[in-house]
């Protein structure tokens, strides 16, 4: 059975040569596969991972080590540049800490996994929730963590249009059946700036569709390279022809 998260799909989307080297061929992966936002941004989810695993009267304690030992290294180009990302990472978790409250339950990494029926074949569908929120009166939220350098959130539509997160509203409406609502929301971790996709009846129908034909593509091999910018810091460039090229 085939299965897809969304970083499969994000994958699949970026470069179906890499999805099928990575999913399918499942070749060995370079040892540095990061360039450093990816790892920036790595190390920023570590660290909120670890932060709300601490009772709320300790999440105040000094970022400076939370983030420290969650640190991923070996990505920056000098010294000088991870001390940068580093202090920048510091000022984002202050912030953080500042300004989201503390009541309310709150998981973390949550991952979701349905088999949903797209088209004519069985898919499994999983993906991982960055933070999965419970509201008094049943409505969960499912946010996703973003580091991107405009410090932006997609805008609903936008966001309601992105095949990604609408496997993760597929999967919250699966698993919450019960809740009067389920949304699927970005965070922007550099600015705190925060977007919910919004659904209109046609724009689940054109997901549904969008999903079905991705689903068929990858089933019937359908892998071409598309070689960019993405190449220089793909895991997977040297069993790719086009990609060294």
């Amino acid at each position: 059975m085939l299965t897809l998260s969304p970083t499969r799909i994000r994958i699949y989307q970026d470069c179906p040569q890499r999805y099928a080297l990575t999913y399918i061929q499942r070749v060995p992966k370079s040892e540095r596969t990061e360039g450093p936002q990816l790892a920036f941004g790595s190390s920023l989810h570590a660290a909120l991972k670890a932060y709300y695993k601490l009772p709320p009267t300790a999440r105040a304690r000094p970022v400076e080590r939370l983030l420290q030992e969650h640190w991923v290294r070996g990505a920056y180009a000098d010294r000088a540049q991870e001390a940068d990302y580093f202090t920048e990472g510091i000022a984002i978790l202050r912030q953080y800490h500042e300004t989201t409250p503390q009541a309310g339950r709150r998981d973390v990494e949550v991952t979701l996994s349905q088999v949903v029926r797209l088209a004519k074949q069985l898919v499994k569908l999983v993906g991982r929730v960055d933070r999965l929120d419970h509201y008094p009166d049943g409505g969960k939220e499912l946010l996703d963590y973003k580091t991107t350098l405009t410090g932006l959130a997609p805008r609903p539509e936008r966001l309601a249009a992105d095949l990604p997160t609408f496997v993760y509203y597929t999967l919250g409406r699966l698993t919450f059946q019960k809740a009067p609502r389920v949304t699927v929301s970005q965070l922007n971790l550099r600015t705190l700036d925060r977007s919910a996709a919004a659904y209109t009846p046609d724009q689940l129908a054109a997901n549904d569709a969008a999903l079905a034909a991705l689903a068929c593509a990858i089933e019937t091999g359908s892998y071409e390279a598309r070689p960019g910018g993405r190449c220089a810091w793909c895991p997977v460039r040297h069993s790719c022809a086009v990609g060294m090229g």
